[in-house]
Parts: structure tokens; sequence; C-alpha cells
């Protein structure tokens, strides 16, 4: 695995990269200097068949982006082998689960077998403080993410439940709370990042649950 910290003397590199990742170029148009400052906060990696962007157990702050390739999602089964529940695609975020709930990775990821190298953008979360804490990521940028990762999360709990119709954890969405009030507010960030946390959670029950899926049970 090579990881290349993000510079001046890869401005061309970044803006290509960039082309494939529509939370980060949304913020290089509406804000330059938003943008310039997350950039100090990420990373390049390239990684081969077989080898992982992390592993189960792990804990950091990073959120990735599958630029190009193809990743294979892995959790641990009740024989206590790895096993695949799921693929990574070019656009998908992910790391996003251990992000937001603050817990240990409960899947590991890796490249698959089918790809011979992937490009990924990672992002220290870090940079984003606390969640009202605007003096290095500002409210805009904010709100972009979490309406970023809202619809990203949706979209997965979406795939899961048309694959799984009957199971207990299809309902569990009608629990998230819709926000209805002013947008491009504080009060829209705290209501974004709630239902961020809460499908990260049903994503996470999800993913614990493909281990029966393996094993043939429900």
């Amino acid at each position: 695995m090579q990881e290349k910290v993000l510079n001046d003397n890869s401005k061309d590199e970044i803006e290509r990269l960039l082309l494939f990742i529509p939370f980060f170029r949304q913020i290089k148009s509406d804000d330059p200097q938003q943008f310039q400052t997350l950039i100090a906060f990420s990373k390049v990696i390239r990684v081969n068949t077989g080898e992982s962007i992390f592993s189960i157990g792990s804990e950091d702050r990073w959120l990735f982006f599958l630029v190009r390739g193809e990743l294979s999602v892995q959790v641990v089964d009740e024989t206590q082998k790895l096993v695949n529940v799921n693929s990574i695609t070019a656009g998908e975020v992910f790391g996003d689960l251990a992000m937001l709930l603050g817990r240990p990775r409960t899947a590991s990821i890796t490249v698959a077998e089918s790809c011979k190298q992937a490009i990924v953008f990672g992002l220290d979360f870090n940079a984003f403080g606390a969640l009202t804490d605007f003096s290095l990521v500002h409210l805009n940028t904010k709100l972009a993410f979490y309406r970023y990762a809202v619809h990203s999360l949706r979209w997965k709990l979406e795939v899961y439940r048309n694959k799984h119709p009957k199971h207990s954890l299809a309902s569990q969405h009608r629990k998230l709370k819709i926000y209805n009030g002013p947008i491009d507010t504080i009060e829209e960030l705290q209501s974004l990042h709630s239902q961020a946390v809460g499908m990260a959670a049903m994503l996470t029950s999800w993913n614990q649950a493909f281990c029966s899926f393996h094993d043939g049970s429900q």
C-alpha cells in the first residue's frame, strides 16, 4: 500500500481525482479556500489486490472515498472466518460508520480479487472538530458533507431493504425523524448529523446480520 499526502506539487492529480467525488467537487466550486483546507488533511492511497485499507477493530477518524477500482467489505462469521458481505465501487464513501458512531471498525476493507489496483482518497475527519465548531471547517461545508452522508447512507439502507424486505431491520428507517425546519442553519446541521448517526447504527446492524445470511440462517 502506498500513501501520498497531498500538496501543491500534486495539484493536477488532485483535480483529476476529485472529479469522482461529489462532495469535494461541490466544495471546490462553492468555496475554494475551504477546499484547500480539506486538502491539507487528505491523502491518496494506492492499494493492490488483496491489500487492506483498514481492518476490523482498528480505530481512527479517517473517512475514505473510492476513486478507482473495487473493494470488498469483509466481516467475521460465527466460525471466526472473514466473509465478503458487500462491495464498494468507484464514487462511494466508506469508513463513515465507525467515524459517525465513534467505534472501532466492524469490517475489513480490502481490494477485490478481480481488481488489480484501487485508488482511494482519504480525509482525516479530525479537521471537522466538534459539530458546531466552525473555526476551521465552516457551516456550509459541514452541511454539504452531512447532506452527502445522509444521501449515501440512505441509499445503502435501501439496497439492503430491497434484498431482504422481510427482515426485521427493513422497517427501522421509519424511526428516523425528518427535518422540516429552515435550511442552511445550525439546526439543519444537527438534524442531519442525528440522521447520519442513526443510519450508521442501522447499517452496522445490517452488516452484522449478513453473517447469518452467509450461514443460510435468518
